[in-house]
């Protein structure tokens, strides 16, 4: 990859991609994490939707250094297209569970019954999805 470029980190809700995103922060890294910014919207169905003039003049925005961006809606592929790299962040069900369950950071999606129940309960037709797409796929614990 170049010296200037985008990647994205996707993957269910309790990946760990906000975390990524922090930790690459700390180190001065361009970094956004599209799910925790006014970037995104909820339809009238109650899915989180990507603004999509934001994500147009994303990545262009960062021209000095590679930017990392992180999020998951079902309209990412206008960014995921502008992205050099996507990867899929992964975690076992017991994994993201227990990171949902104890979620400290905003937004706090995932911690009410029925958002849990709709992360656990979709991870199995998401999750493939998203692998498709994503050149890197990761899974930690």
């Amino acid at each position: 990859m170049t010296t200037t470029g985008c990647i994205m980190l996707t993957g269910m809700s309790g990946a760990g991609k906000s975390g990524v995103i922090a930790a690459l922060r700390r180190q001065g890294k361009a970094a956004e994490d599209i799910d925790a910014t006014v970037w995104f919207a909820y339809n009238e169905h109650a899915y989180q939707r990507w603004h999509d003039e934001c994500l147009r003049r994303c990545p262009g925005d960062y021209t000095a250094q590679s930017l990392v961006v992180s999020g998951g809606a079902e309209n990412q592929c206008p960014v995921s297209a502008q992205c050099d790299h996507i990867v899929l962040l992964s975690a076992l069900p017991a994994v993201i569970y227990r990171r949902l369950t104890e979620r400290t950071n905003i937004p706090p999606y995932g911690k009410r019954p029925t958002e849990l129940a709709e992360v656990m309960a979709s991870k199995e037709e998401i999750e493939p999805l998203l692998r498709r797409c994503a050149a890197a796929p990761l899974r930690h614990s």
